[in-house]
């Protein structure tokens, strides 16, 4: 009997991971890069289901008896099957309180410039008898009488300030890319007029007056998913969980996330793959 219930339980599990893997809903709970794992999974299991059903027709012919279908076997069944009973679906803004939302104290941290730092080097440099300033200052070379600083020899990646395209569009594939491109590089974001998309959604702590267009993150799976987005001014448009694409210009960034000044909207269909992925 425990070679049956081995046999029913992998052949389940088989089957329920090649219906997700077949409609696709398998990104619904996993990060796509882990897909080809499952593909392997699938066929490990496909395997250990040959093996276990070699060895039930063995012991089925040894001992001349059928057995007894027990109880647990059909608790299992019912476990693999309720993906099957009951479709999955995306995780919407009931969800997002649950989840809770990316920190971004840290980076509004480090794009502040360190003050208390800079004064203690330069007191500590006018108070050090072993540190002489230069007679002369050297003389640049010729030909590079102003050499450029850190920020303008950094090239823009593609779709941020300085390329064709006055709008910023944040999509699915460079979302998280250019989330830390903005934090990193304030001075290139700041006033300039960014397309986003999301779902609405009044996080607890937010101003009255504000609403976030969010998006959940994903890792490895949707048990780490968080809430990313934008805040936006004003009062939201549409009801909580309605997806929306907005326009407008980047106002501020601080510890409660990029501040936006929507200028124009429009609702959207849910997307085929609402996620996003930091890895």
């Amino acid at each position: 009997m425990n070679s049956l219930f081995r046999l029913t339980s992998l052949l389940m599990l088989s089957y329920t991971l090649f219906n997700l893997l077949s409609t696709g809903q398998i990104s619904l709970y996993i990060n796509p890069r882990f897909i080809p794992l499952t593909k392997f999974s699938l066929a490990f299991l496909l395997l250990l289901s040959l093996f276990s059903l070699l060895q039930w027709i063995s012991l089925w012919y040894s001992k001349g008896r059928r057995g007894s279908l027990k109880i647990a076997t059909l608790i299992i069944w019912l476990a693999f099957l309720m993906p099957l009973v009951f479709p999955p679906k995306m995780m919407d803004s009931s969800m997002a309180g649950q989840k809770g939302m990316m920190s971004y104290q840290q980076k509004a941290q480090e794009q502040k410039p360190s003050a208390n730092n800079d004064d203690n080097k330069d007191f500590q440099e006018s108070t050090d008898p072993s540190i002489k300033e230069p007679e002369t200052m050297p003389s640049a070379p010729q030909g590079d009488q102003n050499p450029a600083t850190p920020d303008q020899t950094q090239a823009p990646p593609a779709n941020l300030p300085g390329n064709n395209d006055p709008i910023i569009r944040f999509t699915s594939e460079n979302y998280v890319e250019l989330l830390d491109d903005m934090y990193n590089h304030p001075a290139q974001y700041l006033g300039k007029e960014l397309e986003v998309d999301g779902f609405i959604f009044h996080p607890e702590g937010l101003e009255a007056s504000h609403y976030l267009i969010a998006r959940y993150a994903i890792a490895c799976c949707v048990a780490d998913a968080v809430t990313v987005g934008f805040v936006a001014d004003g009062e939201a448009p549409c009801s909580d969980n309605t997806w929306v694409k907005v326009r407008g210009k980047l106002t501020a960034l601080d510890d409660k996330g990029p501040r936006l000044k929507v200028t124009d909207w429009e609702e959207i269909p849910l997307p085929p793959d609402p996620y996003i992925y930091a890895y």
